[in-house]
């Protein structure tokens, strides 16, 4: 149970779950005696709901998926989301190194009177049956788990999911970084080899599930970042995702296309949005919170590297479109110079994930 889960830092972009983040760096050892999180934040109570999309990591799919479709006595189709998600305190105890399960319903509107005085049965739709399921669930999910030897925790699945996220029409060449892939991939199969091996609960057993916590712990601090919607994505994506949106905005503006450029393009760029709506000190006074020298050190510190700021840009369009005007050559250029940083993010991004692999592989084969 936490105090201050959602608000209790001031002058952040970050003031949510300070009280599970003062909790984690309190209590490190957690990450090496912690087997599993189970966070019950979904409104499980709703019956409106149509199923289950329970939130974990790409390694626990399958695992979860098995221990889930195995339970009687759930009302909803059950199902996962992934990867993990920021905006509850699980993610907190991710970084320690311990796999989490974010429990959430499909097909549920709470948004109306979340965190609220009308949070109550009547508005939620509340039914006996909804409120038992969920006790039944995921009381049984934790009892299964609990009687586990070993997670089942699958980083091929993970290391699949980041060959699927290349984009070599935007990334270029990245036949190096595919082979860190693969050689990730086949130490990790080696890994579900051994993991399946252990019978008993002993001295072996333990430090391999420390092991284990230790690699889970280095993929969500380092081969995972956030982008300026707290989205938790590989660390290239960012830069993957600005470099697609410049390259179309600055062929949208070639051929003329203004509207396209600032409404499918710019807009999706890190923070430009917010020049849209606010002025430029308001506009530098957010982006501070986050990139400034004096940025609070929540659970977020350095997670967001940079910023794209096309500001004046933005505005500079916004009067061209309204105006007529068809001279887009200055924003061209100054797209084209994003472009170019952006590229150059993107590659050391890349280099990056390749040394991570390299040590996440070394560290999997001292497990074998």
């Amino acid at each position: 149970l936490h105090g201050a889960e959602e608000w209790g830092v001031e002058n952040t972009r970050y003031d949510w779950a300070c009280g599970a983040t003062q909790l984690t760096r309190k209590h490190p050892e957690w990450g090496k005696n912690g087997f599993l999180l189970c966070n019950l934040d979904g409104n499980l109570i709703n019956s409106d709901a149509t199923a289950i999309k329970a939130r974990t990591s790409y390694e626990m799919v399958c695992g979860m998926q098995e221990i889930g479709d195995s339970i009687e006595g759930s009302i909803y189709p059950f199902g996962t989301n992934s990867p993990l998600w920021t905006w509850t305190e699980s993610y907190m105890y991710a970084m320690l190194g311990i796999p989490t399960i974010e429990s959430f319903y499909e097909g549920v509107d709470f948004w109306g009177s979340y965190h609220s005085n009308h949070d109550l049965k009547e508005v939620n739709s509340y039914s006996d049956e909804a409120f038992i399921s969920s006790h039944v669930l995921y009381g049984t999910m934790i009892q299964k788990f609990d009687g586990l030897i070993v997670r089942p925790v699958d980083f091929t699945a993970l290391f699949s999911k980041l060959a699927e996220s290349l984009d070599d029409s935007i990334m270029g060449d990245t036949q190096d970084l595919r082979a860190a892939i693969k050689r990730a991939t086949e130490a990790a199969e080696k890994l579900n080899a051994k993991s399946a091996s252990f019978k008993v609960l002993d001295e072996d057993t333990i430090r391999f599930n420390e092991k284990v916590s230790r690699i889970f712990a280095k993929v969500t601090n380092e081969l995972f970042g956030l982008d300026w919607y707290e989205t938790y994505d590989f660390i290239h994506a960012r830069s993957r995702n600005n470099v697609g949106y410049l390259e179309r905005a600055i062929e949208d503006l070639k051929k003329g296309d203004v509207e396209a450029a600032l409404d499918n393009e710019i807009r999706g760029i890190d923070l430009n949005w917010h020049g849209y709506h606010f002025d430029k000190k308001t506009y530098d006074f957010i982006v501070g919170q986050v990139l400034g020298e004096n940025a609070v050190a929540t659970w977020a510190k350095g997670k967001v590297q940079s910023n794209v700021d096309l500001w004046q840009t933005g505005r500079d369009l916004w009067k061209a479109r309204k105006d007529g005007t068809k001279n887009f050559d200055g924003a061209i250029r100054t797209l084209e110079k994003a472009l170019e940083q952006q590229k150059a993010e993107l590659a050391e991004s890349v280099a990056k994930e390749k040394k991570i692999l390299c040590e996440l592989t070394e560290m999997t084969e001292s497990c074998l």
